[in-house]
Formats: structure tokens, C-alpha cells, sequence
């Protein structure tokens, strides 16, 4: 007979009657058979039993941490009083706010994970002195591509908006980059010529105040800024122009009448800026490249740049 497991018992399979055929190929016999199951009768119940005892702590366990969560929780709501930053005056607030914009680039963009927009999710309060920093709103990046439905498009410029709404009267730094030129895709539904002239009259709206301003459009949608635009723009400092289509390496052929075109348009948005101090060209051709017969105030300017 096999000996009885003892409550002492080390669950030491050295101990075992089978110990020797233990992690062999041997192959029990009938008689052994039953003397294995008779040997393992008791462990299985005492396997049982620590399931059960296990389950039970388990549940225990799982009550207190439950409890220690909301102990936790708590605590942190009642520390979130006495944080120092809840002393901050809201001007003080401001400050640190505008050491979150974005420096290069420079024009902070509509994502609700940078600033500012992020600083609006924090909080209520948080939130509050966001909205009413006007400095965080003053610069913005406007993005159109060419396939981008009309209600998408109304959405964005809905938001472009209230962006610069809340930038009360300061100067504005905009970035505007878009083409309406097609691709290949023709089964994709668009609206381009359209969407480019409404988000222009929006952002048109705002032209008195534009100090810093970057355009990347192509040849066509910048000949529609030219017409939309206001005969002056007072404010403007700084006036960047890239070429689009050439930028994303789009072959074309402007031909003699449209590069005139071309010329005419950008003589004329130069005549509306009689303040301009900076002006920087990059993959932007003037045809002849007559840069010096361009109705600029050259006396005035600053820093010129010419990148072909």
C-alpha cells in the first residue's frame, strides 16, 4: 500500500513512489495505473481546495484595491487644490502659455495635440485663459488640398474662423498652402476652384491685420488670391511665395502669356504692401527674372531672398 498524503507533505517528486519513472518513456502497468490514481486522489482535492482559497483571496484582493483606487482618487482630486499652478493668476497663466507655440515652423497649426488647442482640453479653467490669450491665435497654418469635399471644407473654415476670432486685434502671421491642381484620380469627387475662392474670402476677412504672411499656391490660385485680395494691406512685414506645383515636382509649361500673367499678379499684389520689409521667394519664377522691375519699395526692404 501507498503511503497516505500527509498535510506535511513537500510536493517533492523525488518523494514519489514513481519518482525513478518519473520523465521517462516507461510505461505504466494496469497495477500501477491504479496505484496512480490512488496516489493522486488526495492532491487533486488539495489542488481544489487552493483554487478555492485562491479565488476567495483573489476577491479580497480585488475589493481592497477597488477601495484603494477611490482612496487614491481622492486624495489626487483634494491635491489638485493645492497644486501651485492653481495660485497662478490667469495673466501669469497666459505667459506660460505662450512658451508652449510652436518656433520652427513658426505658424502654429490646427491639431488638438499641440498648442494651443491643446491647452484647451486640460481644464475648464485651463481652457478659459486659452481662448482668452489672444496671443496664442495671432499665427495659424492653413492647409487646402485639392480633393476636399464642400462640407469638410466649410468645417475648416468654420474653424479657421473662430481661430482668428479669438486673436482679438493683434497683427496675424498666416501661412496659406493649397493647390487646385488635379491629380489622376478622377473618381475622387472635388470641388477645388470653389473651396480655394471660399477659403480665401475667409481668410480675406482678416487681411487688415495679416503682418507675416506665406504663400504656397500654384500659378492659377495664386492669380485667385491677387483678385480677392484688398487694394492694400497695411500691416504686411513679411511676405514669402513658393510656387506649389513646383515644390511637389509637378511638371508643367507655363508658356510666355501665362508666365506674363504670372508676373502681372505678383506686381500687383506687391503694389498693396506698402510697409513690406521682408520678402523671400522660393521655386517662384518671375519670367525674365526681372526681379528689379518688381513694384516693390526697395529702399524699405530688409531681407530679400531669391531660391531657385
Amino acid at each position: 500500500m501507498l503511503a497516505s498524503t500527509s498535510a506535511n507533505h513537500s510536493w517533492d517528486t523525488s518523494r514519489s513512489p514513481f519518482a525513478s519513472m518519473i520523465g521517462t518513456n516507461y510505461v505504466p502497468t494496469s497495477s500501477e495505473l491504479n496505484q496512480l490514481q490512488e496516489l493522486l486522489a488526495p492532491f487533486h482535492n488539495e489542488l481544489l481546495r487552493l483554487d478555492s482559497e485562491i479565488h476567495h483571496f483573489r476577491t479580497i484582493l480585488d475589493g481592497l484595491l477597488q477601495e484603494k483606487h477611490k482612496v487614491e482618487r481622492y486624495i489626487e482630486a483634494h491635491k489638485a487644490l493645492m497644486s501651485p499652478v492653481q495660485q497662478l493668476p490667469s495673466e501669469t497663466l497666459s505667459e506660460i502659455f505662450k512658451w508652449c507655440l510652436p518656433v520652427d515652423p513658426s505658424y502654429a497649426v490646427r491639431n488638438i495635440y499641440q498648442a494651443p488647442l491643446v491647452l484647451t482640453t486640460i481644464c475648464r479653467a485651463w481652457r478659459r485663459t486659452a481662448i482668452n490669450t489672444p496671443a496664442l491665435w495671432s499665427s495659424l497654418h492653413v492647409y487646402l488640398p485639392p480633393h476636399l469635399s464642400k462640407d469638410r471644407c466649410s468645417r475648416r473654415m468654420n474653424g479657421i474662423r473662430r481661430w482668428l476670432k479669438r486673436s482679438g486685434s493683434l497683427p496675424l502671421s498666416i501661412s496659406f498652402h493649397g493647390s487646385t491642381t488635379l491629380t489622376s484620380e478622377a473618381s475622387i469627387p472635388c470641388y477645388p476652384d470653389e473651396n480655394m475662392e471660399l477659403m480665401i474670402n475667409t481668410l480675406m476677412q482678416f487681411s487688415h491685420r495679416f503682418s507675416d504672411l506665406f504663400l504656397s499656391l500654384s500659378p492659377t490660385d495664386f492669380s485667385a488670391f491677387c483678385m480677392l485680395a484688398p487694394t492694400d494691406l497695411p500691416l504686411l512685414r513679411s511676405l514669402q511665395v513658393r510656387d506649389e506645383d513646383l515644390h511637389r515636382g509637378k511638371i508643367r509649361n507655363l508658356g510666355p502669356e501665362a508666365g506674363e500673367m504670372h508676373n502681372s499678379n505678383f506686381s500687383t499684389l506687391l503694389s498693396r504692401i506698402p510697409s513690406l520689409k521682408q520678402l523671400k521667394m522660393y521655386k517662384f519664377p518671375v519670367a525674365g527674372e526681372k526681379y528689379s522691375s518688381l513694384p516693390c519699395n526697395w529702399k524699405n526692404i530688409t531681407k530679400l531672398e531669391i531660391l531657385a
